[in-house]
């Protein structure tokens, strides 16, 4: 085991870009292949050796076509579909989205370069849906934010 040297020092600071990929859940989605890519800056301000007050910014878009349709009947049951051919029924959507986050976060090193990490805080979001440029669904507020990952450090 590594020994509290090789920790983030109190009073350090790390800045971090992170790129991942996902699914998101939406109510009007019928499988999940509905796939998202996001790109995080963020800067952790070590104020003990594995506490650290984190603030960041976070873009996402989708990465996959979503074609989709209304319902005549009942808005709530409006779908979307991925790798669908469009017709005249359908339309082609794009999401797009940001947080601005605020979190405690906590490291335990589980060997020499090899850490565990918990983040727990704040977020306000801001995404919007469109349909050739114009805006079907949005919506922004204020909510929780959590991570939990593992970080390998050169």
């Amino acid at each position: 085991m590594a020994g509290a040297a090789e920790l983030s020092q109190a009073g350090t600071f790390d800045a971090v870009v992170q790129v991942s990929y996902g699914n998101i859940d939406h109510k009007s989605f019928n499988n999940d292949e509905d796939g998202t890519a996001q790109v995080m800056f963020y800067v952790d301000y070590y104020f003990k050796p594995v506490w650290a007050v984190e603030v960041g910014v976070n873009n996402g878009t989708n990465v996959q076509d979503w074609i989709c349709g209304r319902s005549d009947i009942d808005t709530d049951n409006d779908y979307c579909d991925v790798g669908a051919e469009s017709n005249s029924d359908t339309f082609e959507s794009d999401l797009d989205f940001s947080n601005l986050i605020l979190a405690v976060r906590f490291d335990k090193q589980v060997s020499t370069n090899s850490f565990v990490y918990g983040k727990l805080g704040a977020q306000y979001f801001d995404y919007e849906m469109t349909d050739n440029n114009t805006v079907f669904e949005e919506d922004t507020g204020t909510g929780i934010y959590s991570e939990l990952g593992w970080k390998y450090q050169w």
